[in-house]
């Protein structure tokens, strides 16, 4: 037993040792290779106090340029341009703003503004002016004391007018496309009818504006008034008879037909830009009030209802809005009327008859 305990003492002995010897060996391998970094610990000072904020700077620091690159290069920016009201142009109308009973031609904007007077007679009305296909002249009516009647075709730029007409017996309501001018001129029944309005018929006449080509289009032993051309220059309305009912015809007179048939009368037809629509005036309620119909007579559509006359009416470029003469503020004035909303805007403020509006191009 003694011999036993021995042996087993003497091989811990001889284990422990081995394992020291490894142990030293491992250490000194280590040694030759590590190598010693020192690393530098900065002191930091602490404080009770509250740090002082860093200073913001104030201006913009400098960018560096880049050079621009295909992907790089800023898109174009679109700017929307404001549309001018209709589509732009200017407005001619008649006004006694002046001189009462004496009425001058003035244009001005859709929206009321650059009012400017374009005719000054003392001895004559300028009346129904009619816009040039180009915007640059009117044809426009001029009235004497004695009802003697002219047709005069004025530069707008150099106020120089031409007479292309001369008519005893009334002529008026020009109306000018690329086909020509058409109006109505008076004709006596009897021989003389200076002195009876009744005697004395209207008839539609085409004219060149220069004054040739007058031409004859209606017939009648009644009156023909407020001629208008589609935009097509395929046909003219107009109203005729004793009820001034409104009738179309084609440009050479011929195939002249009925419109449309309401109770009372219907004036100043205006065919649409896009020929959709003619615009007319009807005292069918016992005043007058604006109308539109389809060139076919269908769609009757009333735009005004309003206890004043409203008559004359014009429409815009675009075919949006109609300027028309209204009496609902005393004295005759222009006001705009957009057609899809039925809202109306005053653009005159005369303390005399602003009527008679055209709108050019």
């Amino acid at each position: 037993m003694g011999i036993l305990v021995e042996r087993t003492f003497t091989r811990c002995l001889s284990i422990s040792a081995l394992l020291g010897l490894l142990i030293l060996i491992c250490l000194t391998g280590c040694s030759d290779k590590e190598t010693e970094v020192t690393i530098p610990v900065q002191a930091v000072e602490t404080s009770t106090s509250t740090a002082e904020p860093l200073a913001v700077p104030t201006s913009t620091p400098e960018q560096l340029p880049v050079e621009p690159t295909e992907a790089s290069e800023p898109a174009e920016m679109f700017v929307e341009e404001e549309t001018a009201v209709g589509g732009g142009g200017r407005i001619v109308f008649s006004s006694e703003r002046e001189e009462k009973y004496s009425y001058d031609l003035y244009t001005m904007l859709p929206d009321g503004s650059e009012v400017t007077r374009i005719t000054n007679t003392s001895d004559e009305s300028e009346l129904s002016a009619s816009w040039s296909p180009d915007g640059k002249q009117i044809v426009y009516e001029s009235r004497s004391p004695t009802r003697t009647s002219y047709l005069y075709v004025m530069d707008i730029e150099t106020g120089e007018r031409t007479m292309i007409l001369k008519s005893n017996r009334y002529a008026g309501d020009p109306d000018w496309t690329e086909a020509g001018i058409v109006y109505f001129e008076g004709r006596c029944k009897i021989e003389d009818c200076s002195s009876d309005m009744q005697e004395m018929t209207t008839e539609i006449y085409v004219i060149q504006p220069d004054g040739s080509g007058r031409t004859a289009l209606t017939f009648t032993l009644h009156r023909a008034l407020g001629p208008s051309w589609s935009p097509d220059f395929a046909q003219i309305v107009y109203s005729y008879g004793t009820s001034y009912s409104l009738y179309l015809m084609n440009a050479d007179g011929s195939d002249q037909e009925a419109l449309v048939a309401i109770p009372g009368d219907s004036l100043d037809p205006v065919w649409s830009p896009d020929g959709e629509w003619i615009v007319f005036s009807s005292n069918r309620h016992d005043r007058r009030d604006l109308y539109m119909v389809r060139p076919d007579g269908t769609d009757l559509t009333r735009l005004t209802d309003d206890p004043h006359h409203d008559w004359f009416p014009a429409w815009s470029p675009d075919g949006r809005y109609i300027v028309f003469t209204t009496e609902r503020y005393g004295e005759a004035e222009l006001c705009l009327l957009e057609v899809a909303s039925g809202e109306v805007t005053r653009l005159t403020d005369s303390p005399l008859n602003d009527k008679m509006p055209d709108w050019s191009p």
